[in-house]
């Protein structure tokens, strides 16, 4: 997607309009290694609607001082034609479709702008339509987008999660590998010592892997607070009753699982079956692709998640991703990071931190 959006600033200006990405199958090389692609569309900033797409063909030479161009970018081709419409392919990540042309030129407006903020086709189309409709009852223009965007996210954010009450609570975050559950557990735990002064313990039930435990161990030990490391369900049981004795709220580490893990998805089930969490948040990054977010979600759907951590969000090109995440997860937010920093780079959900962050 980087590559991709230099090219477009390189081929048509700095200032040029973001119209729409998709996913592509790969190709050639892209095709044995797997990796996907992304096509964007694109057009000058002064060009207010996309004109039908052209595929670009090998040999033909480009104008001087085209108003817009078609070219997929694929490993090893350089394709130039002189068409009207540019797309730009590069690896990786995947978005929304081109604007519809069958809307008026406030609703288009709106599209654009949030297409630009990687918010994906539908998504936009919707938020458009109703920012338009609330700009013609009176709304200004730039407060129309943000009701609109804001209205959208209400329905979309949890409700109190269990480190922000009293009385005993049990959360467990379960995710994929690298997704930042460990971090996101430090955070939580920092947070509720430090700031809420409960009492905190931690818990991991990653039970083959010592090694990965060590990240959590050294939290343990800078904020002082007790690690329960359960060998078998059995011992999940004993040790999480005493220490609930002892402790208002266990955050519960998990290992990360892969989504065609089948086995190890179950076990974990077994585990937390075991320790019976109040609240199960899918920690997943924001910067995931669309397509591997909704693998995920089915994936872990087995597991009952509650809640929604979304986490690298300091690696988003867009911050609309925000929003295509949620969509695509359908579960209510709870938390955002954006950073490794513990305590400090994790944020309770909130609209209009979240509206802020995807209209900038």
């Amino acid at each position: 997607m980087p590559e991709a959006l230099k090219r477009v600033k390189l081929e048509l200006g700095p200032d040029a309009v973001i119209l729409g990405t998709r996913q592509i199958a790969p190709s050639g090389l892209g095709n044995l290694t797997g990796t996907p692609q992304v096509e964007i569309t694109a057009a000058p900033a002064d060009t207010v609607s996309p004109a039908p797409r052209v595929r670009a063909s090998e040999g033909a030479e480009r104008p001087a001082q085209p108003v817009a161009s078609t070219a997929r970018e694929q490993p090893g081709r350089s394709l130039k034609a002189p068409v009207e419409g540019t797309r730009f392919a590069a690896q990786g990540g995947a978005g929304a479709a081109p604007a519809p042309n069958a809307c008026d030129a406030l609703t288009r407006s709106y599209y654009i702008e949030l297409v630009q903020r990687e918010v994906a086709q539908e998504l936009a189309q919707a938020i458009s339509a109703e920012a338009a409709e609330l700009a013609r009852r009176g709304a200004s223009r730039e407060e129309a987008l943000k009701l609109a965007v804001r209205k959208r996210i209400e329905s979309l954010i949890a409700s109190e999660d269990g480190a922000t009450r009293s009385g005993p609570q049990r959360i467990a975050l379960v995710g994929p590998p690298g997704a930042g559950k460990t971090t996101t557990i430090a955070k939580l735990a920092a947070h509720a010592k430090l700031r809420q002064r409960r009492s905190v313990a931690l818990v991991t039930l990653d039970l083959h892997h010592l090694a990965r435990n060590e990240p959590l161990r050294r939290y343990a030990e800078i904020v002082a607070l007790p690690l329960v490391a359960p060998n078998s369900i059995a011992q999940v049981k004993d040790m999480l009753g005493e220490a609930q004795a002892q402790h208002d709220l266990l955050l519960i580490d998990t290992c990360g699982v892969g989504v065609r893990d089948q086995s190890r998805l179950v076990r974990l089930a077994a585990m937390l079956r075991a320790c019976r969490p109040t609240e199960t948040h899918l920690v997943v990054p924001a910067s995931m692709a669309g397509s591997a977010q909704q693998r995920v979600r089915q994936a872990f759907a087995a597991l009952h998640p509650t809640r929604l951590v979304l986490t690298r969000l300091d690696e988003t090109v867009g911050m609309g991703a925000v929003l295509n995440a949620v969509e695509n997860l359908h579960l209510g937010v709870s938390y955002t990071s954006d950073g490794q920093n513990v305590p400090f780079d994790l944020k309770p959900a909130c609209p209009t931190h979240i509206t802020n962050l995807v209209l900038g």
